[in-house]
């Protein structure tokens, strides 16, 4: 991970940006190696997080090795993972708790949050249940 937060590119630190600086990255696309940090720093199968970024096996292996860069959809996806991650681990105090309940069935949501936050309506529902734990709300 101290790797990762050297390049000023990585998903991790341009998480912590800006808003506009944010929307300029999506736009240029993430380094499709952020695929396999992501899946390593967060304890994901690496095929999971490949379709959940809407991607095929195959392209995804090829845009790894050729060195490309990841389209905005696919870019907006992995950075709304990171950023989920972020909020979780800042509201349950804990990063491996925060991954941990982000890949946890939560009844609430019916489903994982992890498996919500490929669509916007998705991570708005989670944003929503971390925020009612953050305030001390029933969720």
């Amino acid at each position: 991970m101290e790797s990762v937060m050297k390049n000023s590119d990585s998903v991790f630190v341009v998480a912590i940006r800006p808003v506009s600086e944010r929307i300029s990255a999506i736009r240029k696309g993430f380094a499709a190696s952020d695929v396999e940090t992501v899946s390593e720093d967060f304890h994901l199968n690496k095929k999971e997080l490949i379709s959940f970024l809407g991607l095929a096996d195959r392209t995804a292996a090829r845009l790894i090795k050729e060195q490309r860069r990841l389209a905005p959809p696919s870019s907006e996806r992995l950075l709304r993972l990171v950023d989920m991650s972020n909020y979780a681990q800042e509201v349950l105090g804990d990063r491996e708790q925060g991954l941990k309940w982000l890949l946890m069935p939560n009844s609430k949501l019916g489903d994982s949050p992890f498996n919500l936050l490929d669509t916007d309506l998705g991570a708005a529902q989670v944003r929503a249940v971390l925020a009612a734990i953050e305030h001390g709300l029933p969720v």
